[in-house]
């Protein structure tokens, strides 16, 4: 076995078990469809796509059996997803007792029993939790920060990471032979295992040592496997054949930085709980990740909706209208509208429909022209508003923000990607109702 002075360097394939992970204020927020070289699973046995990352948070799970546990019912055609998730691989056992919450039901109240959750299981560190829906079926948040009994350095130079044809200049942590003094590299050198190595391939396993005695730290940096499930079962092969190697002077760790916010709907399960409950579906789930020089940290978040699909009462058809005294048999008025010659026109006084013209005769001459019918109203915003953006947000909230029509097209835009049902007219009649308010 070479001596592990070849320069562990984590440049390619990083893969991180066993471990949850928080985000700085520098990570960038986004919706997984805008990333074209990033996928989100809701389950672990899920391919890994090349030249693609993989990520996969347990958060989701727990979320799903909460919501099983009051929809008995299922289906026999159910996606590959559902099928997964169903055999729960990854249960409550192997989630942090100390850093995850699930709760889930079809009650009104679910919003509320969610935040009491959060506080008694977080304390002073539980977000706000301000903008829950309504809606809310099953929810999950799973929060964890795993600390370095000491800090790692930071690299001066970039870490040149290459993923085939695609190279990065990556910001990186860890130690270098120069790196402070003899005391500080002998600390940092003894938080990092070498657990197995193969010279030939280039390929390595590293366990970095965490306050916690919970929680395991493994990176591995080898030629994956067809599945995430897969990739992991052969580390932990590797792990359990190798032969542990401490680091000496001279060796080098550099570890690439991540930092994400990622959110993603998963769309196949969002159609199957629409399926299940008869309402609209919504499964979603937020990640923030990082992986930097003081810890690794998850804020992961799963809501799992199912909304009640708004009626729409309508009288735009014939329709009967009676006025009876109660108890009576028989009504004192009955009306069938079936013309609208008895309507009041929109933005008039009531109008007769056109009707057809008279046949000429000797002493009649032909009509000129016929009047047009009356123009077809153009969309209700405010409408449209108060029956769409109702069922995730207080309207208030949406009334107290002063936008203009640029940034409400943005904020419409981005409703609709989370799931908000309007169509290209129905967002041009509202953003322009918001903005001229």
């Amino acid at each position: 076995m070479r001596s592990a002075s070849d320069a562990i360097r984590l440049a390619a394939r990083v893969f991180i078990a066993a471990v949850c992970m928080i985000v700085p204020q520098s990570a960038k927020a986004a919706d997984s469809a805008d990333l074209r070289n990033t996928v989100v699973t809701p389950v672990l046995d899920a391919e890994i796509p090349p030249g693609k990352n993989l990520i996969y948070c347990a958060a989701f799970q727990p979320a799903w059996e909460e919501l099983r546990q009051n929809l008995k019912a299922s289906l026999p055609e159910a996606p590959t997803a559902v099928r997964a998730l169903d055999r729960s691989l990854v249960g409550k056992p192997d989630l942090p007792e100390d850093a995850c919450v699930a709760l889930g039901g079809l009650a009104g109240d679910l919003p509320d029993k969610i935040r009491a959750g959060v506080r008694k299981k977080f304390g002073a560190a539980a977000p706000p939790l301000d903008d829950l829906a309504t809606t809310l079926a099953a929810y999950a948040l799973l929060q964890k920060t795993v600390q370095f009994p000491q800090e790692f350095a930071l690299h001066d130079k970039p870490l040149n990471f290459s993923a085939g044809a695609v190279q990065f200049p990556a910001a990186a942590f860890g130690f270098a032979p120069d790196t402070g003094g003899d005391l500080l590299r002998e600390k940092l050198r003894a938080q990092v295992g070498l657990v197995d190595s193969n010279p030939e391939t280039g390929q390595f396993v590293v366990r970095l040592q965490s306050r916690s005695p919970d929680d395991e730290i493994i990176l591995a940096r080898i030629t994956p496997e067809k599945s995430l499930l897969q990739t992991i079962e052969a580390v932990s092969v590797r792990i359990a054949k190798g032969q542990p190697a401490p680091l000496a002077a001279g060796d080098t760790l550099a570890i690439p930085q991540i930092g994400l916010d990622i959110r993603h709907v998963f769309t196949e399960i969002s159609r199957y709980v629409g399926t299940l409950t008869g309402r609209p579906g919504l499964a979603v789930q937020q990640i923030h990740f990082t992986l930097g020089e003081k810890s690794i940290a998850v804020k992961s978040e799963t809501q799992i909706l199912a909304a009640a699909a708004p009626r729409r009462l309508v009288f735009d058809q014939p329709f009967l209208l009676w006025l009876r005294k109660t108890g009576s048999r028989y009504p004192y008025l009955a009306i069938w509208v079936g013309h609208p010659e008895i309507l009041r026109a929109a933005g008039g006084p009531p109008k007769a429909a056109p009707q057809k013209p008279a046949a000429p005769t000797p002493s009649t001459k032909p009509t000129q022209s016929t009047p047009a019918p009356p123009a077809k109203p153009g969309l209700d915003g405010k409408a449209l508003v108060e029956a769409r953006c109702a069922d995730c947000h207080a309207l208030s909230k949406v009334y107290s923000a002063k936008y203009n029509s640029a940034e409400w097209t943005a904020t419409v835009k981005r409703m609709v990607s989370k799931g908000a049902k309007l169509n290209a007219a129905e967002r041009k009649a509202v953003v322009d109702y918001l903005s001229s308010r």
